[in-house]
C-alpha cells in the first residue's frame, strides 16, 4: 500500500476534514534510535546504513504486496558520538535518512551538541518532516521545528505523529547551544497534541525521545494513544517493547545495531492487535549499494583525516578504570591536559564527555573524535573559592552515586570519612577563603552536569577545544618517549 505523505505545520493553513473511525487500518512501523553517527558499524557483527537501508527495502516491498502500509520513524539522537558525525555536524545522518525515505523523526538530546545553526540546516535540508513539539522560541513560542505530521495511505486510512524531546535536553546539551530555546512540559504538550491530531487521524502516534519511564507515562496519561515510539535510554535488545500492555511502547537499542517493526491493526480508533519484531542489522543482511554510493562522498573525506596518526599509548585510555584494572583513565588524562595548557590550579572534566574506550597501541585521529566527540572548548573559570570547590565536590559526590556521572579533578583530591570531606590542592589542604582559578570544558564551565557556581564566574575561553589539547598531549608523550 503505497503511502502519501501530508506535513502539517501547525503554524500553517492546512486542514483536514474529520477522519471516519469506521474502518479496520493495519500498519507497519519501522523504527530505530539514537543512532549517534555511526553510519558504519561500530563492529563487523552489526550495524551500519548500508544494511538498514537493504532491510527497509525489503520490508516496504512486502508490505505493498500484501496491501499494508508502512512508516519509518526515526527516535532522536541519529547524530553524535563518530568522526563523520562530528566532521560534517550531523548533515551526513540527515542525507542518510533522506536516501532511506524516513517519514519523521524526533529532535533528541544530541541533535543540539553542534549548536542551533547545524541543526536548523540540517532540518531545513531534511526531506521529511523533523518533530519537536516541545522545544519552541523563548520570544515567540514557536516551535523550532515541526509540531506534528499527518500521513495518508492508499486504502484512506491516516496516521498523525507528533514528536516529543526530553525537557532534561537543558541539563544535558551546551547551555550556548540552547540559548533562546523553551523546554515545554512534555506530558501537556503530548495531551495538547493529541487535540490537534486525533481528529485528523485513524492511528495516533507520539514519537518521543524521553525514555521509557516517560513513554510508559505518556501512554497511561494521554488517552487515544495507539502507540508510543521513542528513543534515549539505549536499551538491550532483550528490553525491546518490554512492559509494553494494550498498545505498544518500543524503542531500540543503540547505534544502528537493529531496526523495530510494529505491526498495528486499528479499529474504531482502538489497537485490537499488534504484534513486535526486532531485526539484528547482522552480516546476513547485504548491503545496498544504493546507500552506500549516496554516502560514499562522506566516508571518502573524512577516512584519510581521521586515519592520520596521532601517537601511541601503552596502556588502554578508558572511561572507567575501576572496570579496566591497569588502564588509564581517559577523562583525568583530558582534565590534567587542559590545566597544563590553561596554566590553572585545578583541572576538572565530565566522564559524560567522554563516549568510548581507546585500547593500547597505534592511536588515530578517528579514535579521539569518538572518544570526544562533542567539541567543547577548554575555559579558565576564575575567582573559585574553596568554599564553593568544596560544595561542588560534596554535590559531585552525591550525583556520582545517585546518576552514575562522575566529575574527574586534577591537582585536587579528596576522601570522605562519613560526611566529612579532606579536600586537597596539590597536597596541601584546601583554603576556603582562597579563591582559585579552574581550567575545564565549556560544557561545565556554562553550569552543565550541575557545575552551577561556575555560571556567573570571570571565565575566558581559550578558543581550543579539549580534543584538541588531548591529541597534542598523547601526541607529545609518544615522542618524547622515543
Amino acid at each position: 500500500m503505497r503511502k502519501i505523505t501530508m506535513i502539517v505545520a501547525t503554524l500553517g493553513t492546512l486542514f483536514f476534514s474529520a477522519v471516519s473511525h469506521a474502518k479496520v487500518c493495519k500498519l507497519t512501523i519501522l523504527h530505530f534510535n539514537d543512532m549517534h553517527g555511526y553510519l558504519e558499524p561500530e563492529d563487523d557483527d552489526l550495524g551500519g546504513a548500508a544494511r538498514i537501508a537493504t532491510l527497509v527495502d525489503k520490508i516496504r516491498a512486502e508490505n505493498i504486496e500484501e496491501g499494508r502500509g508502512t512508516l519509518l520513524l526515526n527516535g532522536g539522537d541519529i547524530i553524535s558520538g563518530t568522526m563523520i558525525s562530528a566532521y560534517f555536524k550531523g548533515e551526513a545522518e540527515f542525507e542518510f535518512l533522506n536516501r532511506l525515505d524516513a517519514d519523521a523523526m524526533v529532535l533528541g538530546n544530541h541533535e543540539f551538541d553542534f549548536g542551533q545553526e547545524p541543526l536548523i540546516n540540517n532540518a531545513a535540508a531534511a526531506e521529511f518532516p523533523v518533530l519537536s513539539a516541545n522545544v519552541v522560541l523563548k520570544k515567540t513560542g514557536k516551535p523550532v521545528v515541526l509540531e506534528n505530521s499527518i500521513f495518508e495511505f492508499d486504502d484512506g486510512c491516516f496516521a498523525g505523529v507528533f514528536g516529543i524531546t526530553s525537557e532534561d535536553t537543558k541539563n544535558l546539551a551546551l547551555p550556548s547551544n540552547l540559548e533562546g530555546l523553551v523546554f515545554l512540559d512534555e506530558l501537556s504538550t503530548a495531551k495538547k497534541q493529541m487535540t490537534k491530531i486525533a481528529p485528523k487521524s485513524d492511528i495516533q502516534i507520539a514519537l518521543t525521545h524521553v525514555g521509557v519511564a516517560s513513554d510508559h507515562r505518556l501512554a497511561r496519561e494521554v488517552k487515544g494513544l495507539e502507540a508510543v515510539i521513542g528513543g534515549h535510554d539505549h536499551v538491550g535488545a532483550e528490553e525491546y517493547c518490554a512492559a509494553s500492555s494494550s498498545i505498544p511502547i518500543c524503542q531500540t537499542p543503540a547505534k544502528g545495531k537493529y531496526l523495530g517493526r510494529v505491526d498495528i491493526d486499528v479499529e474504531d480508533g482502538k489497537v485490537i492487535s499488534y504484534d513486535t519484531k526486532l531485526y539484528a542489522i547482522d552480516k546476513s543482511i547485504a548491503k545496498s549499494r544504493r546507500m552506500k554510493k549516496a554516502l560514499h562522498r562522506y566516508f571518502a573525506e573524512v577516512k584519510k583525516y581521521g586515519n592520520e596518526k596521532v601517537g601511541k599509548i601503552d596502556k588502554p585510555l578508558v572511561r572507567s578504570v575501576e572496570s579496566a584494572p591497569g588502564s588509564e583513565d581517559l577523562a583525568l588524562l583530558a582534565a590534567r591536559a587542559i590545566r597544563e595548557v590553561a596554566g590553572s590550579t585545578i583541572g576538572l572534566m565530565n566522564t559524560g564527555g567522554v563516549r568510548r574506550d581507546i585500547p593500547a597501541g597505534k592511536v588515530r585521529k578517528k579514535d579521539l573524535f569518538e572518544a570526544l566527540p562533542f567539541g567543547n572548548t577548554v575555559v579558565v573559570v576564575s575567582s573559585v573559592t574553596g568554599a564553593e570547590i568544596a560544595g561542588l565536590v560534596a554535590g559531585s559526590d552525591e550525583i556520582n552515586r545517585k546518576q552514575q556521572k562522575s566529575f574527574v579533578w586534577d591537582n585536587l583530591e579528596y576522601s570522605k570519612d562519613g560526611t566529612s570531606l579532606d579536600i586537597r590542592i596539590g597536597g596541601a589542604p584546601l583554603n576556603m577563603k582562597a579563591r582559585y582559578d579552574v581550567a575545564t570544558n565549556s560544557f561545565l564551565a556554562q553550569g552543565g552536569d550541575g557545575a552551577l557556581i561556575f555560571k556567573d564566574k570571570p571565565q575566558r575561553d581559550l578558543g581550543v577545544t579539549v580534543l584538541d589539547v588531548v591529541i597534542d598531549d598523547i601526541s607529545a608523550r609518544t615522542f618524547s618517549s622515543q
